[in-house]
């Protein structure tokens, strides 16, 4: 059961709410790759690093390798 009171009965269920939430699972997948990068919770200012990542993945349809790639070329990772 997800904390929103939603049930699954298997990874296909899983998986079709996970796609029905891709925003908000890009947001907080990219947020946590930011936190694993950096060492520490994202501050303010790497709100908008973390926003032109999150719409750049967007728009291009991006995958886990470019998430990847996004945060290490980042402007908050190459400052840290």
């Amino acid at each position: 059961m997800l904390p929103t009171g939603e049930k699954y009965t298997g990874v296909t269920d899983f998986r079709t709410l996970i796609i029905a939430r891709h925003e908000q699972f890009t947001r907080s997948l990219t947020e946590k790759m930011m936190t694993y990068a950096l060492g520490r919770e994202p501050a303010l200012a790497d709100r908008e690093v973390i926003d032109d990542i999150q719409k750049n993945l967007s728009t291009n349809k991006g995958g886990f390798k470019d998430l990847i790639r996004a945060v290490v070329l980042s402007e908050s990772f190459a400052k840290n």
